[in-house]
């Protein structure tokens, strides 16, 4: 499917009915990816709308003039959930980027977003990120039973995306403002970049009905290096968004 934003389409693909789950792939991958890593918590769980996109530039979803830096890349998105959800409330997740383009949406559509997911959060989306990576080896744990995986195969516009500036977007993202109060879920690998937990281990108060993991065995291929696990917590979650009742609110 497409959803057409003033002339630029974003793919996405859906499955189930019910309450809206919006789940954001990382980078370098398209929406199968995400797609395989969650469905599995919904094998058993109906009453659910899973809305998996391919994100500006990767999959189906072309790059765009629209887009000339990260601040229009989330303003995309943010128009994205506003076309397909409009005043109803949606629950929210992303990995790696992401994870850092799901914040970005949460902080404004805060009081819309019943539930959140943060698996693996980029810290920075800047080439200094990328190399505290490698200073810190954040490839997947490998074991014998992993050592044969590789990415599915998926296509990008790499070009386009190579052209983007490298900063962050302006949205305060990592700095102390109300508390985001919905259910959420901070997932991190213990042999990740550990200024990735630490930075949000800092920020936990922001988030007061948050699980935090940090699972050991788990780089930042988190879902492959301990899938049962997180999928385990990615349970849990689902079950603390699905009981909790929010305060009644009017804004945005």
């Amino acid at each position: 499917m497409n959803c057409d934003l003033q002339g630029y389409s974003i793919h996405y693909e859906t499955r189930g009915r019910g309450r809206p789950f919006l789940m954001l792939h990382g980078s370098p991958s398209d929406h199968s990816r995400a797609m395989a890593h969650v469905e599995p918590a919904f094998r058993s769980r109906t009453g659910w709308r899973r809305i998996y996109p391919d994100l500006p530039g990767h999959g189906k979803t072309l790059g765009s003039d629209r887009i000339e830096d990260m601040d229009d890349y989330l303003g995309v998105l943010v128009e994205l959930v506003d076309e397909l959800f409009g005043e109803t409330s949606f629950v929210l997740g992303g990995i790696s980027f992401g994870a850092y383009l799901a914040l970005g949406i949460a902080r404004k559509r805060r009081s819309r977003v019943q539930g959140l997911l943060l698996s693996v959060p980029e810290v920075n989306h800047s080439p200094l990120e990328e190399r505290r990576d490698r200073e810190f080896g954040t490839s997947s744990i490998q074991t014998p039973d992993q050592s044969a995986h590789t990415l599915p195969k998926y296509r990008e516009d790499t070009a386009w995306l190579e052209g983007l500036p490298f900063h962050d977007v302006t949205t305060p993202l990592y700095r102390g403002r109300t508390p985001f109060r919905a259910p959420t879920l901070l997932l991190f690998g213990r042999q990740d970049a550990p200024f990735r937990y630490r930075k949000y281990w800092e920020m936990l108060a922001d988030f007061p009905r948050a699980t935090f993991a940090i699972l050991d065995g788990a780089g930042h291929t988190l879902w492959d290096d301990r899938n049962e696990l997180a999928g385990a917590l990615v349970n849990d979650w689902l079950d603390r968004v699905e009981g909790w009742t929010p305060r009644p609110s009017t804004r945005r």
